[in-house]
C-alpha cells in the first residue's frame, strides 16, 4: 500500500462533489462523503480520509505497469 496527502483549496464537501463527478465522467467508481470513502477505476483501488483540509489517500491495489506518480497525479486532479 502507498499513501500520500493532498491539501484542499476549498471545502471538503466541494472537493468530494468534484471527485464524484470526475469519477463518473471517467467510468470510475467513487463512494464516500466529506470524511472518508473509496474509489476504483482502471485497475486502481484506493481509500481516502479527510481531516480538516488534508486528504490522505491510500492506494490498496494497482496494475504493476502504472507508476505511483501517475496515480497520484490522477487522484490529485480528482480532488483539485
Amino acid at each position: 500500500m502507498n499513501s500520500f496527502q493532498i491539501t484542499l483549496t476549498d471545502s471538503p464537501a466541494d472537493a468530494v462533489q468534484r471527485a464524484q463527478n470526475a469519477a463518473q465522467q471517467n467510468g470510475s467508481q467513487f463512494n464516500g462523503d466529506d470524511t472518508a470513502g473509496s474509489f476504483s477505476g482502471h485497475g486502481v483501488y484506493g481509500t481516502y480520509i479527510i481531516v480538516g483540509q488534508v486528504v490522505t489517500v491510500t492506494i490498496t491495489s494497482k496494475p504493476f505497469y502504472v507508476s505511483m506518480g501517475m496515480i497520484q497525479d490522477g487522484v490529485q486532479k480528482l480532488f483539485a
